[in-house]
Parts: C-alpha cells; sequence; structure tokens
C-alpha cells in the first residue's frame, strides 16, 4: 500500500476553520476505498496542515474514483484557503507492504472481516472498493455495502471482546437466515448483477463441532455437498456452493477427534 500527506495551506486561515470540511473529506475517501480508514490525524506545522492516508494502490486517490461529494469539499478547502489541497506522496506503508490489488479478478467474494469487504474469487486478495461499479451511480456511492459492512464489522468486535453480545453476535455472522446475512446475500445478487462476474456470500463458521463432523456440513441454502475434500483449517475457503454462490471457511474451533 502506498501513503500519501493532504497537504492545506493555513497561512490565512485557523485550523479549526477547515476541520469540519477535513472530516467529511476523509470520510468520502474512506467511504470508497480510496483510503483504507476513515481515522486520521491533522498535523499543523508552521503553516501547514498535513493529514496523513494509506492507500490500497498508487493511483488510489485518481478522481475518477471519487465520490459525488469529494470535488466539492475539495472546492471548498480551496476557497477558504485560498490554495487547492495539495497530495504529496510519502513512500510504502510497512505494515502492508506485501500487499498487491489484484489486476485480474474474474470472481469476487464478500468478505466483512477486512479493510474492504471485497476479496477477489480466484486469489482470495483483498479488491479496493472503488474497483467495483457504484452501487448509487447517481452518487458515485457505495452506500448499501458500506452500511453492511460498518454492521458486521461492529457484530466481530462485539463477538471479539464483549461476553454478553458474545452469541447473538456470532449467530448473526454464521446464520444463513439472519438479517445480516440476508442483506450480504442481496449485496452479492446486485454486485453479480452489475459486474457480470460470479460473486459469493462468505458465511462465517465458528462451529464448535468434532473435526470429523465438520466435512458433513451441508450447504444451508441447497441442503447440497459443499466440502472441498483436502481442505485444511489454514485454506481461507473450505467450502464451495457454485449453486448458491456461497463459501465458507473450515472452523477454528472444531475440536480434535480423539
Amino acid at each position: 500500500m502506498y501513503t500519501f500527506d493532504l497537504i492545506l495551506d493555513i497561512s490565512q486561515v485557523e485550523p479549526e476553520d477547515i476541520f469540519g470540511e477535513c472530516e467529511y473529506l476523509i470520510s468520502y475517501l474512506n467511504a470508497n476505498g480510496q483510503i483504507i480508514s476513515e481515522d486520521y490525524q491533522l498535523i499543523a506545522r508552521e503553516n501547514e496542515l498535513r493529514i496523513p492516508v494509506t492507500c490500497p494502490e498508487e493511483n488510489s486517490l485518481n478522481p475518477r474514483y471519487y465520490h459525488k461529494f469529494i470535488p466539492g469539499y475539495f472546492d471548498k478547502l480551496h476557497r477558504i484557503t485560498g490554495k487547492p489541497v495539495e497530495i504529496r506522496p510519502t513512500g510504502r506503508a510497512l505494515d502492508f507492504i506485501y500487499y498487491e490489488a489484484p489486476e485480474e479478478v474474474t470472481s469476487y467474494i464478500l468478505y466483512g472481516e477486512s479493510w474492504t469487504p471485497i476479496r477477489c474469487g480466484d486469489s482470495c486478495v483483498a479488491v479496493p472498493l472503488y474497483r467495483l461499479p457504484f452501487l448509487e451511480p447517481a452518487y458515485n456511492s457505495y452506500q448499501p455495502l458500506n452500511s453492511w459492512h460498518s454492521a458486521y464489522q461492529t457484530l466481530q468486535s462485539l463477538w471479539t471482546v464483549y461476553d454478553a453480545g458474545e452469541a447473538y453476535a456470532l449467530a448473526q455472522m454464521q446464520e444463513i437466515d439472519s438479517p445480516l446475512t440476508r442483506q450480504g446475500l442481496e449485496l452479492r445478487r446486485q454486485i453479480e448483477e452489475l459486474t457480470g462476474m460470479p460473486t459469493y456470500y462468505f458465511l462465517e463458521n465458528r462451529r464448535e463441532w468434532h473435526e470429523s463432523e465438520e466435512p458433513g456440513w451441508k450447504c444451508p441454502l441447497t441442503g447440497k455437498d459443499w466440502f472441498i475434500p483436502g481442505s485444511t483449517f489454514n485454506d481461507f475457503i473450505g467450502f464451495r456452493s457454485e449453486e448458491a454462490r456461497l463459501v465458507s471457511g473450515r472452523s477454528s474451533l472444531a475440536k480434535r477427534d480423539g
């Protein structure tokens, strides 16, 4: 991944005069996957305000990926400060140094546990959201997908850290008839329709069954076999149904036989 600084001239303004515009700008850049987090710092030094951001690709900040409202915030910051926002490359993100966005993708996986909800169906590598057609073309937006992704990550955190909500959160992520899964399945359908590429939904699997039982788990949509022979707990995908466009992994909580 690549790092950039958004540089704003503050020689004629107070930093707090542009805090709101900066917040909205970062939020919309994150919503389209152009930066990987909406958490940010405002670093003031002399007459510059610097906002460090991390992007999936070297060209992630290209205007063709912008949400409808982003140009307006760049223009407003230009009017307030008297100078355009400068985008300054600063290097590579060492915590993502080995990440490279897939060059060719022939299928997608909708997966909630990452900085992007989309993975390549062939390599299982994360795909920047802006590679997809907009789900809301009128706004150059992915809002329905963003909402589902945010809900998924909230539930994942709830399952991880809060005992009282663990069962509820896990059921939302791994049960086929939960509201979260139903919404995800509908988004999967929309993405496949928009892209013309096979798109799969990744159903969480944290079941505490025995290892010998797991391969017998039937696809919860078709009732048919979907275990991938030879798959292990180290494989991203251990179950696949082409008919249902559904995939899952082997459970890390499965109990060893004997």
